[in-house]
C-alpha cells in the first residue's frame, strides 16, 4: 500500500485540474526518497494538488494511475515510473493528463519534454503552466518459451537483445546513474553476450539472421543518453527502428561511442527504418525491456505496434 498524503484540505481546488503526484522513492538509486520532501515543498505551490503518494512496490503506480479520480497524474521518478503511470492511464480508459518530475537514473522520456533531470522547480513550474504535447504510445504483445503471454504499453522505447540484457545488468549496479551506469552495464554485458537468430517483420518486410540488437524508439534517447534512434519524435505516428547485425567485440567498441551522438547510423552493420508494426520470432530466448524495465528474458515472439496520439503530456516547451 502506497504512503499517501491527502492534500485537498490544504488547498482550494477551484476550477483547476485536480493533480495526483506519484513518487517512486527508489528512483535514481533511492534519490527519490531523498528528494521527496523537496518535491513536496515545491508541490505545495500547486493549489489544485489533491494527493501525493510514495509507492512501495513495483507495479503499484499502474494501479494508482488507473484508479485515481484526478485529471492530472504526475510520475515523479524515472522512465520506469513514467511507464507504469502511462499503463495505468491507458488501462483506466479515461482521458488523464500525464506530468513528469524526472528523478530517475535515465530520464530519457523527460528529455523529449525539455525537462532537465533533478530540476524539481522547473518540473513543477511546467505542471503549473500546463503546456501540453500529444505523445504516441507503443503496445507490446509477447509469448514466453512456456507458452504464456503478456502485454505492456510503452512511451519512450523498447530494446530487444544486447541493450535489453544491458538494461537488466544495470539493475545490479547500485552506485552509478545515467551514462556511467549504462556504459558499465554495456561493457559487462558485452563480455558474455551472444547474438541470437531472429526472424523480423518490419511493416511487412522480412529480415532474418543473427541480430545484435533491435531498438524501437518513440523517443530518440535511451539508457540515460544513448541516441539509438536519433531522429525519433514522440508525436510523428511512427517508430524509429535501429537494427544492428551481429558484429565482433572490436567492432562494437568502435560503434558504441558514436551512439552518444547518434552517429552510429553510418556503419554498414546498422539499419535504420521507420515502422508502425514490428514482429520478432526466435527459437532462442529473447530479452526485452520497455522504457528500461525488463519485461522478460525468455520471450520467443514479440509484436510491437503504435497507438498514435494516445496520451496528452505536459512539456516544458514554450507555447
Amino acid at each position: 500500500m502506497a504512503y499517501e498524503f491527502v492534500l485537498s484540505k490544504w488547498f482550494k481546488l477551484g476550477n483547476e485540474l485536480k493533480t495526483h503526484i506519484v513518487l517512486n522513492p527508489y528512483a535514481g538509486r533511492w534519490r527519490g526518497a531523498k528528494l521527496y520532501q523537496k518535491i513536496l515543498q515545491y508541490a505545495r505551490a500547486i493549489k489544485y494538488l489533491e494527493r501525493f503518494q510514495l509507492t512501495t512496490a513495483p507495479g503499484e503506480a499502474i494501479q494508482i494511475a488507473k484508479e485515481t479520480k484526478a485529471e492530472l497524474i504526475v510520475a515523479a521518478g524515472g522512465d520506469g515510473t513514467v511507464n507504469e503511470v502511462v499503463n495505468g492511464i491507458l488501462q483506466s480508459g479515461s482521458e488523464k493528463l500525464l506530468g513528469v518530475i524526472p528523478i530517475g537514473s535515465g530520464n530519457d522520456f523527460a528529455k523529449m519534454l525539455n525537462l532537465k533531470p533533478f530540476k524539481i522547480k522547473m518540473a513543477i513550474e511546467s505542471l503549473r503552466r500546463k503546456t501540453t504535447i500529444t505523445s504516441d504510445v507503443g503496445l507490446i504483445e509477447f509469448l514466453r518459451n512456456d507458452g504464456t503471454s503478456g502485454s505492456r504499453f510503452f512511451i519512450n522505447g523498447v530494446g530487444i537483445g544486447f541493450d535489453a540484457m544491458a538494461a537488466d545488468e544495470s539493475r545490479k549496479i547500485k552506485h552509478l546513474r545515467g551514462i556511467p551506469l549504462y556504459t558499465l552495464a554495456l561493457l559487462k554485458t558485452l563480455a558474455k553476450y551472444k547474438a541470437p537468430e531472429m526472424n523480423i517483420k518490419i511493416d511487412g518486410k522480412n529480415i532474418s539472421g543473427r541480430i545484435f540488437l533491435v531498438a524501437i524508439g518513440n523517443g530518440k534517447s535511451a539508457g540515460g543518453g544513448f541516441l539509438l534512434t536519433p531522429d525519433a519524435r514522440i508525436n510523428d505516428e511512427v517508430f524509429d527502428v535501429c537494427l544492428v547485425n551481429d558484429l565482433p567485440i572490436f567492432r562494437v567498441l568502435q560503434v558504441l561511442p558514436t551512439v552518444l551522438k547518434g552517429k552510429h547510423t553510418k556503419y554498414p552493420e546498422v539499419t535504420m527504418m521507420k515502422a508502425r508494426e514490428i514482429e520478432i520470432k526466435s527459437d532462442s530466448d529473447l530479452v526485452l525491456h520497455a522504457d528500461g524495465e525488463i519485461l522478460g528474458t525468455n520471450l520467443r515472439w514479440i509484436r510491437i505496434s503504435i497507438i498514435p496520439k494516445a496520451v496528452e503530456v505536459i512539456s516544458n516547451m514554450q507555447s
